[in-house]
C-alpha cells in the first residue's frame, strides 16, 4: 500500500518530469527556425512545419469530435425519451 507521503512525491515528481519534457521539445524551436537557412535543410524544415500543423489541426478536430459524441452520449443517456423496454 503507498502511503500519503510516497503518493505525494509520485504527483510532484510527474509534474516535474512533465514541466521537464515540455521544456525539452519546446527548446528546438529556437534552432529549427535557423536552420530554415541552411541551403539543404531549409526545404525539409519547412515541409516539416507544415506538416506539424497539419498534425495539430487534426487532433484538435478529432478532439472535438469526442467531445461532441461524448456530450451527446450524456445528453441521450440522461434525457427522458429513452423509453427502457421491461
Amino acid at each position: 500500500m503507498v502511503s500519503f507521503q510516497e503518493a505525494k512525491y509520485t504527483t510532484v515528481n510527474n509534474v516535474a518530469l512533465t514541466l521537464f519534457a515540455f521544456t525539452a521539445a519546446s527548446s528546438t524551436f529556437r534552432p529549427t527556425y535557423f536552420m530554415q537557412m541552411h541551403d539543404r535543410l531549409g526545404p525539409i524544415i519547412i515541409h516539416y512545419s507544415k506538416v506539424m500543423l497539419d498534425v495539430a489541426t487534426m487532433a484538435i478536430v478529432f478532439a472535438i469530435t469526442i467531445l461532441a459524441f461524448a456530450f451527446a452520449m450524456i445528453h441521450v443517456l440522461s434525457s427522458d425519451i429513452v423509453v427502457s423496454e421491461s
